[in-house]
């Protein structure tokens, strides 16, 4: 499994490589929490637009952005790890992504003697088994189970016990039910979550994948509940999602306003602090409500639980098809456009059962 094992020293900085897309990169806070709390100095390599956030957190000391595509960012990045490594007595990769691009940047680093961990045996100096039926929080927290870290057999340890208890991939019940998030591997971000929230309900309509996103009568219909409940809406999401969010905001009317395309991921972050709830797709959203510890209800359609990748948050509901579809999943990530032109994986998933997905939520959130 590559080089000899050995503690790793006292002054060892870690970078983290994670250049996936939002979703996944803010699954990583769980790992990059653990980091922090054992001590050690962190550095994240994300995409373009993520690193504010993750400053913000306080887990990570410093962030390289990558632009997707560009060979010269990944050579600043490269530049700039090299000069934050100076001081270092040991330096450490741990790189959750694995993308081809990913992994010969980490051979480049571990031909400079860095030490590396990923998911690989024959690209990094230490190689982990990825646990594909755990959820991805926890794929990603496998990372620390390997010989250079002195508590291994810890992490080892937890990852079985949550093992023995899912029933289901996904970190599921035989019955279908999301088990809880352990203490140990929590994605709350103590410095972006708000004690105090407002009549406030966020709406983030969006995806990167269109396959994964519920339809725009659900959305309008469950924001006008909202409404008549006295509550605050707001349609959020990027630029490019801004003729879909003004969209559904004008159809909800009553004051609802898009602010999509206005805020910077970390603003958005701190809006969905303020609301008492957020009714989000299999998305980036989802995670970030989940970090800030907002209860959410999120639709899913073309993924399903299966994937790993449920909210990792203990106040969430998850509305699935009601029936079982030949077709679904589509694909790991969903599509751009439903293979069979039904979009029936979400045109069957009423405002109905979101709303009672909700009511359920605020029920158990109140009490």
């Amino acid at each position: 499994m590559g080089t000899a094992s050995k503690p790793l020293q006292q002054k060892m900085q870690i970078a983290v490589l994670q250049t996936a897309f939002l979703g996944d990169t803010l699954l990583s806070i769980p790992l990059l929490k653990r980091l922090a709390q054992r001590g050690e100095r962190v550095a994240l390599i994300c995409r373009e637009g993520y690193g504010a956030l993750f400053l913000a957190t306080g887990y990570v000391e410093k962030v390289f952005e990558i632009e997707k595509g560009s060979q010269r960012s990944y050579s600043d990045a490269l530049q700039g790890l090299n000069i934050w490594w100076t001081k270092a007595e040991t330096r450490v990769l741990l790189s959750p992504h694995e993308s081809f691009r990913s992994k010969i940047f980490a051979l480049r680093l571990r031909m400079s003697g860095v030490v590396t961990i990923g998911f690989s045996r024959w690209v990094y100096t230490h190689g982990v088994k990825r646990p594909m039926p755990l959820p991805e929080a926890l794929r990603q927290l496998a990372l620390l189970s390997v010989d250079p870290f002195d508590d291994k057999n810890l992490w080892r340890t937890r990852l079985k016990e949550f093992s023995m208890f899912q029933e289901l991939p996904g970190g599921r019940t035989r019955s279908g039910d999301i088990l809880p998030v352990p203490d140990w591997a929590s994605m709350r971000v103590a410095g972006l979550e708000n004690i105090n929230r407002e009549q406030l309900a966020v709406l983030t309509p969006g995806s990167v994948w269109k396959t994964k996103q519920w339809t725009e009568p659900g959305f309008v219909e469950v924001g006008k509940r909202f409404l008549a409940q006295g509550r605050q809406v707001i349609i959020s999401g990027t630029a490019d999602e801004a003729e879909l969010c003004e969209s559904i905001a004008t159809q909800i009317g009553g004051g609802a306003k898009s602010t999509a395309g206005d805020l910077s991921l970390l603003e958005t972050a701190r809006l969905i602090a303020k609301a008492e709830i957020a009714i989000v797709n299999d998305s980036g959203a989802m995670h970030l409500a989940a970090a800030v510890e907002t209860p959410l209800v999120a639709v899913f359609g073309p993924t399903v639980l299966d994937f790993g990748y449920r909210p990792w948050s203990n106040t969430s509901r998850v509305v699935e098809p009601h029936q079982k579809l030949a077709c679904r999943p589509c694909g790991l990530h969903g599509a751009q456009i439903c293979p069979i032109g039904t979009h029936v994986c979400m045109t069957m998933t009423d405002a109905n059962r979101v709303w009672q997905a909700v009511l359920t939520l605020i029920k158990q959130f109140r009490s």
